[in-house]
């Protein structure tokens, strides 16, 4: 039965093609309501028809934090980090700088399937329910298709190859992973959905200014992989991508389950902690890369 919803849902909803992370943001979204909603499917379908539904997000939980004064400084380093802006030009050392990022983005993705399995030995089971067990599997099984797309792009567009990977993950890329492994063992539901919003709703927004932007080259690789991905021009105008607004209805709907203020206080951290940390990715394509072995060692 479980199984039958989510593909149910997943057919209402039509998970983008803006991209890996985007197709993860969305995808969790669609495991979440499932999850919680598993013997109600008439709710469950209800709450996804409202996530593809065209009314406009109201981003308010997302806005409490992107624009409470006291996270100015860590929204204003993400969204001037010198990585986007100058790759946005096409500056030729911010284009080699976002090569290796790329190759670092390709990781986080991978550690990412950690983070989503550390995520199900969360949710309770019974031993009698082998086929939600198995499904939740599933569910995870399918993440590291999302890494491997995002490889495809990096030798298909981005001109890299498999060598171009056999280097070491840079500190930026272990704090951010180990950081979401952390999170990933709490309690709190609902905060490992905003930990979300500076991995791809942050994105979408730096996207959107930067592709309005009028010292933006629309001639290069960072603005046909990175910046196009994250914006929607269906309207005519650029917005957000769906799979972000899609986020942003997901916390608005579900901020009853932040339920005390110790959690509210938890997410604001994770809120800051995450925009810091993926200001610290983009910026690491600046370092040097640090070359594995042939053995890997």
């Amino acid at each position: 039965m479980i199984t039958e919803i989510r593909n149910t849902l997943k057919s209402v909803l039509n998970l983008p093609t803006e991209g890996p992370r985007a197709s993860l943001t969305a995808s969790l979204a669609i495991d979440e309501i499932v999850r919680r909603h598993r013997k109600d499917a008439t709710k469950a379908h209800k709450m996804v028809s409202h996530l593809k539904s065209d009314v406009e997000p109201q981003d308010i939980e997302i806005n409490k934090m992107w624009r409470d004064p006291h996270n100015k400084d860590v929204v204003s380093a993400f969204m001037n980090n010198k990585l986007c802006v100058e790759a946005a030009r096409g500056d030729k050392d911010a284009l080699e700088a976002y090569k290796r990022y790329a190759v670092q983005d390709y990781f986080y993705l991978l550690d990412s399937v950690k983070f989503m399995a550390l995520r199900l030995a969360k949710v309770p089971f019974d031993d009698f329910d082998v086929e939600k067990l198995q499904d939740e599997a599933d569910s995870v099984a399918k993440y590291p298709g999302y890494a491997n797309d995002w490889f495809k792009t990096c030798v298909g567009e981005l001109g890299l190859s498999a060598d171009d990977f056999r280097v070491e993950r840079t500190i930026a890329e272990i704090a951010y992973s180990q950081y979401l492994m952390h999170n990933a063992q709490a309690d709190d539901w609902y905060n490992l959905h905003v930990i979300l919003i500076g991995c791809y709703w942050g994105w979408c927004k730096l996207a959107v200014e930067l592709y309005k932007s009028d010292n933006t080259d629309k001639n290069t690789i960072f603005y046909k992989n990175w910046i196009l991905p994250n914006i929607d021009l269906t309207s005519g105008k650029p917005e957000i991508a769906q799979s972000a607004k899609t986020l942003s209805k997901f916390l608005d709907m579900n901020v009853g389950m932040m339920t005390s203020g110790v959690s509210r206080a938890q997410g604001k951290d994770l809120f800051r902690t995450a925009l810091r940390l993926e200001t610290s990715l983009f910026n690491s394509g600046y370092e040097d890369v640090v070359r594995r072995s042939a053995t890997g060692i």
